[in-house]
């Protein structure tokens, strides 16, 4: 979960020329760290609650809610997991 510790982090650092909102920052690194993450060999369930995770974050931050976003964040790391734990994501 050392990962989940520097989403967070990330989203804290100074915002450059273009305001940013902040949820949405958290969103854009939800989605890098998952782009980066992906493996090959992911089960067909383990594919299936990752994109069920990652297209429901959208409307998530439109909501605008930083405990969902959160929640949906640490789904989203139960799957990527090794082996990925996906009884705690759909949990979520």
């Amino acid at each position: 979960m050392a990962n989940k510790a520097s989403l967070r982090a990330r989203t804290d650092l100074p915002q450059n020329d273009i305001d940013v909102d902040p949820h949405s920052r958290f969103v854009s690194e939800v989605f890098t760290d998952a782009r980066a993450r992906l493996k090959g060999g992911m089960s067909d369930d383990a594919q299936a609650e990752l994109a069920q995770a990652l297209a429901l974050l959208p409307d998530i931050e439109q909501l605008g809610d930083a405990a969902l976003l959160e929640a949906a964040a640490i789904a989203i790391e139960a799957v990527l997991c090794d082996p990925p734990n996906l009884t705690l994501a759909r949990d979520i």
